[in-house]
């Protein structure tokens, strides 16, 4: 992802990445990431003090450790990976933004499948064709 597409998500959700955060997936790829950094934000600032410290036990203290570990694309899917256990609600919901990456072209957003040529990816018809010239 560009370096303004993830200043503004770094920037937006500080609770979740870590100033030198580094997204490895394409640009497409970026409204659904910021959809689910939203509800993932909410998700914490609404979660009650059993949560937060069972968080903490983990290893995560908001003031030094961000939520999210990784986020990449590998054979044509979005894997977002959490520093911490969550409950299943939030993987759930991370599960379902995984698989909604793979029908959403990851260089332009529209819609997409997965497309073999080498390395698989997740491309809309046009990106395909720029691919194969």
């Amino acid at each position: 992802m560009n370096s303004d597409l993830t200043k503004q998500l770094v920037d937006k959700f500080p609770k979740l990445y870590s100033k030198n955060f580094h997204f490895s997936v394409g640009d497409g790829w970026y409204g659904i990431l910021y959809d689910l950094s939203a509800k993932l934000s909410e998700y914490i600032d609404n979660a009650d003090e059993e949560l937060l410290e069972q968080m903490r036990e983990t290893g995560i203290d908001f003031d030094q450790t961000c939520l999210v570990g990784q986020c990449k694309e590998k054979f044509g899917s979005l894997r977002y990976y959490l520093n911490c256990g969550m409950p299943k609600e939030v993987n759930d919901i991370v599960d379902v933004v995984e698989d909604i990456a793979g029908t959403i072209c990851e260089v332009c957003g529209k819609e997409g499948k997965m497309r073999n040529g080498g390395w698989i990816k997740c491309l809309c018809d046009e990106h395909d064709e720029n691919r194969k010239k």
